[in-house]
């Protein structure tokens, strides 16, 4: 499998690999755990604040043993189309919701 996959990208210069690692049609956190692991369960919410539609986390279970998945999604769905160009982890509350967040001082 490891000399296919060298051959395979051997051939494609830098743009090529661009494209292909940037295809709208290439799995994503989700097709993975769904495809990898059994009964995976996601988990929304930072408990605090709100969901962030860029982490994907769940509980799985992988070859029978307890499993937790954690990764970035991005979305290239037409009508998600704004999630796949700002899907990155948030970096806290912004500014103008600090003080709306429920039990939370700041």
């Amino acid at each position: 499998m490891a000399e296919l996959k060298r051959e395979f990208y051997s051939h494609l210069d830098a743009w090529q690999r661009l494209l292909l690692a940037r295809h709208p049609q290439r799995p994503y956190t989700l097709d993975y755990a769904r495809m990898l692991f059994e009964d995976f369960s996601e988990i929304h919410g930072d408990r605090l604040f709100a969901d962030d539609p860029a982490i994907v986390c769940g509980m799985a279970r992988f070859g029978g043993r307890s499993a937790m998945v954690i990764g970035q999604q991005k979305d290239a769905t037409p009508r998600r189309v704004w999630r796949a160009t700002s899907a990155k982890p948030s970096r806290g509350l912004p500014e103008s919701a600090a003080g709306h967040a429920p039990g939370r001082e700041i």
